[in-house]
């Protein structure tokens, strides 16, 4: 069990700031201030990821929480490029071997996902679509409950 034990300081922010492209750095400060535990939990993750992705950036950023209105949750990035296939392949191996296990103690603090360096760059909508299909981590129901969480109706 994750325990609350540190609490963050510039130092451990610069830290971080070595691992990871802090997008909305003000943000994910207060975030990780008010759950000082993740940090010890995004050391872990970055060194997952580099198993599985050497050498690639990874990047922290903030994102709508799925299942709690009104609340953000930390998003870790990997910056792909290359076969989309291949790279889909690798990130479902991680999700496999460590993150399906990993995420268990996380109650929905954090997700996981694969960002393709020409997705921001295409104009094309289905294009960005069809790049971020499979690569969303959401709640297993997702499909049975979709009126539930895009529109806040009750579970079916």
């Amino acid at each position: 069990m994750l325990e609350k034990t540190l609490v963050i300081t510039p130092t451990i922010l610069k830290s971080l700031k070595r691992l990871f492209t802090i997008e909305q750095l003000e943000g994910v400060s207060s975030f990780l201030e008010m759950r000082p535990y993740l940090v010890a939990f995004l050391e872990e993750a970055y060194a997952k990821f580099m198993d599985y992705f050497p050498g690639r950036k990874l990047i922290l950023s903030l994102v709508p929480s799925v299942r709690r209105k009104d609340e953000m949750t930390l998003l870790i990035a990997v910056q792909a490029d290359g076969e989309r296939a291949e790279t889909l392949a690798t990130f479902n191996r991680l999700k496999l071997d460590w993150w399906r296990h990993a995420r268990k103690q996380l109650a929905d603090l954090i997700i996981i996902t694969v960002r393709h360096k020409d997705i921001d760059s295409s104009n094309n909508g289905r294009m960005v679509l069809e790049n971020l299909s499979g690569i969303y981590e959401g709640p297993e129901d997702w499909s049975a409950q979709h009126n539930h969480y895009l529109h806040g109706t009750p579970k079916e």
